[in-house]
């Protein structure tokens, strides 16, 4: 009788400690591969009409892989942490680079570029930037890691391409607390309560107080001390351009808005907007 309470007992612990090592290897990991959401993508505007066909050989990193042709390829438009936090949980790596693996593994693929072949075509190092479609269901690999909370949106000035698609993806993963969204350490974070220190790639979001126009430089500022509240930078050369297209951050005060990308310390925290696709303009104050 002994006996068999004894091994009853370690059943019990062993399965404790599955179950245990099982929602580790999980947290962050939005949910199983047999369960992924998959995003189709019917065409992709803004970038080169002519896809270029590949097969995908193997996964190099959660957003970075191989075809058979032998260039090594990006993902265009993404960030993970696996890849820009230093402190991301191994699960997190380890189940991000597995779901590309599974979308993408031995598939023909369609790769799209930007139209312009000298812009945003590749990063420094060399790696091709691509937005992806599987040939057979036309799956679009962005908007399915996306919609799992495998990554999180970050376009540049060279590869702004459909910013706008990949947010409604990232956004509903996040209501749902999925992947990476289940970690507090990439919470969205409010302008008027930041930490103390916050530098690295950020999403944050809050009401633009004043805006005002400093030799050349507009400046979007989140509170009436300028010296210390989030700031937000527009150079000339992008203020020109939303001049052209009669766009006036000038006239934004008041507006609701989330951006993203990395902090620095200018007279507090201070990010640059480098390309309108950073912003996303919120219909309210959020709570």
């Amino acid at each position: 009788m002994l006996k068999i309470l004894l091994s009853l007992l370690l059943v019990l612990c062993a399965t404790t400690y599955i179950s245990h090592s099982f929602a580790q290897a999980n947290m962050g990991a939005g949910k199983k591969q047999s369960e992924m959401v998959l995003v189709s993508l019917s065409d992709v505007p803004d970038l080169k009409a002519n896809p270029t066909p590949v097969i995908a050989d193997s996964v190099i990193d959660p957003l970075t892989f191989m075809g058979r042709d032998g260039q090594v390829y990006r993902l265009s438009g993404l960030d993970s942490p696996a890849l820009s936090d230093p402190d991301a949980a191994p699960s997190f790596v380890e189940t991000s680079q597995s779901a590309l693996s599974d979308l993408i593994v031995g598939k023909s693929l369609l790769l799209y570029e930007t139209q312009d072949k000298d812009i945003g075509r590749q990063n420094h190092f060399g790696h091709r930037l691509v937005h992806v479609l599987r040939q057979d269901d036309k799956s679009w690999i962005q908007g399915t890691l996306l919609a799992n909370g495998f990554a999180r949106v970050r376009t540049t000035q060279f590869n702004p391409q459909l910013a706008s698609l990949m947010y409604t993806y990232e956004t509903k993963a996040r209501e749902q607390s999925l992947g990476l969204w289940q970690e507090s350490n990439y919470s969205v974070l409010k302008a008027d309560a930041l930490p103390d220190y916050v530098d690295g790639f950020q999403i944050i979001e809050g009401t633009i107080y004043s805006a005002s126009l400093v030799r050349n430089t507009i400046y979007l500022n989140f509170g009436q001390n300028w010296k210390e509240d989030f700031s937000i930078g527009i150079e000339p050369a992008l203020r020109r351009k939303l001049s052209k297209d009669n766009v006036s951050p000038q006239q934004w005060g008041g507006r609701n808005i989330r951006i993203r990308g990395p902090v620095r310390f200018y007279n507090g925290p201070f990010m640059d907007l480098t390309h309108p696709e950073q912003i996303e303009f919120l219909v309210k104050a959020q709570n």
